[in-house]
């Protein structure tokens, strides 16, 4: 662990602003608590980032204004943890989780060497795009990764966003850091580029996690298995139960093309969510004898909404349209559903009959 003062990162910024890392995604704003190389290299990197204080975390909606929260140490040799005021803020706020099991900001240019350890630079930089995609985004590095799980072994307020139990931090990696990445992290975006197995230049010290949700597991110490790299998406998914349109029934079958509205998903979180129509199929062939001889049957016009022809067989039990929706979170979750919309053979009140929609529309 190298002892890191404020006055020290402030003479390394020149140096740092022209180290390259990965090409930043898009620009974020991101709060970091407590002071070390981190809050300059993503600066370097193209974020906007504020020094805030434990006050600060501990007022309601404060971290809405930012799309990333870090939580790393002062400089110090452990840091420090959050107030229960604070971290019930955090966990509130929390969408996508990344841990850093590992004194990883000593891997950064201007912490212990101009350049930094570039296999670091990529994880770090790569967590922060990851963790900003919808907002709500929370990196913890050494004291702050530890904070994150279900418990630890320095009485900091655990958040419980990661699953698993820490043990003190100082577990020395001095023989070797090599880190190398699970199935699970192979193609996970924080690890995207990073050439491993590695070894990062001055990650030295780490804490034993047990407990420890394998799927949440990107990459470990070869050393001992102990998870180098955590992450977890937290946020609730949509939910596409409700999914309904409008309208339902097209009649009468006049062979016109009519907009469907599609609606009903919902979200725990109070998400912004987006609609995508991803497939129309009918019960009838398009462009068959006796209903109008037309083609296509469906255009899509937007993510809700969709046209179908109100046409039906002369000679059949009427049409059904079943469309297939996709609907996504602002943090990327997902879910999918089917909805109906029916074209009655005539205005007789007998509903339309599903002999199974396999043919497509579009």
């Amino acid at each position: 662990m190298h002892v890191m003062r404020r006055t020290a990162v402030v003479l390394c910024v020149t140096a740092t602003v022209a180290l390259a890392g990965p090409a930043v995604a898009s620009a974020a704003n991101i709060a970091v608590f407590d002071d070390n190389a981190i809050d300059n290299f993503l600066t370097a990197q193209g974020h906007t980032t504020t020094l805030v204080t434990g006050a600060d975390l501990a007022t309601p909606g404060f971290l809405t204004a930012f799309d990333v929260f870090v939580h790393t140490r002062d400089g110090t040799f452990f840091g420090g943890g959050l107030s229960p005021q604070a971290a019930a803020q955090v966990s509130t706020y929390a969408k996508r989780v990344v841990a850093l099991n590992g004194d990883f900001a000593d891997s950064l240019p201007g912490a212990s060497s101009t350049e930094g350890d570039p296999q670091a630079v990529r994880i770090v930089a790569n967590s922060a795009d990851w963790a900003a995609v919808g907002s709500g985004g929370v990196i913890g590095e050494f004291n702050g990764a530890v904070s994150l799980l279900d418990a630890n072994s320095n009485g900091f307020t655990p958040l419980g966003l990661i699953t698993g139990s820490a043990g003190p931090l100082g577990s020395s990696l001095q023989s070797t850091s090599m880190i190398d990445a699970t199935a699970v992290g192979a193609t996970h975006p924080v690890l995207d580029g990073v050439a491993l197995p590695d070894d990062p230049e001055h990650n030295e010290f780490e804490a034993a996690i047990s407990g420890a949700d394998s799927t949440q597991v990107l990459a470990r110490y070869s050393i001992d298995g102990n998870p180098a790299i955590l992450a977890r998406i937290v946020n609730t998914p949509p939910n596409c139960s409700g999914l309904t349109t409008s309208p339902r029934i097209l009649s009468p079958a006049n062979n016109k093309l009519r907009t469907i509205t599609i609606s009903g998903a919902t979200d725990a979180d109070g998400d912004p969510l987006t609609y995508s129509i991803t497939n129309v199929k009918q019960d009838e062939p398009v462009d068959a004898h006796g209903q109008g001889e037309r083609a296509p049957d469906a255009q899509l016009v937007s993510g809700t909404q969709v046209k179908v022809r109100a046409e039906r067989s002369g000679g059949g039990n009427g049409r059904v349209y079943e469309i297939s929706v996709s609907v996504a979170d602002d943090a990327g979750a997902t879910c999918t559903g089917t909805v109906t919309v029916a074209v009655p053979h005539d205005r007789s009140g007998t509903p339309a009959v599903n002999d199974g929609a396999s043919h497509p529309s579009l």
